[in-house]
């Protein structure tokens, strides 16, 4: 006679071999553990071809000083935005805007959370 537990084991066996075909992919729930910058500037000039240089340079220079990939995101909506951040564990967002003499005025953010002042930053958040 068979022992009852065999069944028991193959049954289990044949449940795992369906389950991923019916379960959803969990790699939608692992986020990304690399920091990463997000960079929206508006700019006061319009000149579209100009303002490109001038953001591919200021995230060239904000990922050499920082050693953090950085992207510009200045075409997406802030909703896109938000939810592309949710992707990752440890992301800052810098939105700034170019006044009429060139000046910037940014926020920072750091996982969605306002960032105040040099003083009030972490060592890493510093950098």
């Amino acid at each position: 006679s068979q022992d009852p537990n065999d069944n028991l084991s193959e049954d289990n066996s044949s449940l795992e071999k369906r389950r991923p075909d019916t379960k959803e992919p969990s790699t939608n729930n692992i986020l990304s553990s690399e920091p990463i910058i997000f960079v929206s500037i508006d700019r006061a000039d319009k000149n579209e071809k100009n303002n490109e240089r001038l953001n591919s340079d200021l995230v060239n220079n904000i990922k050499i000083s920082s050693g953090i990939s950085t992207l510009h995101v200045g075409n997406e909506r802030d909703e896109d935005i938000i939810k592309i951040s949710e992707n990752y564990k440890d992301s800052y967002f810098v939105q700034g805007k170019e006044d009429e003499d060139g000046k910037i005025s940014i926020n920072i953010f750091h996982d969605k959370v306002p960032l105040e002042g040099p003083d009030k930053l972490s060592e890493d958040e510093t950098k």
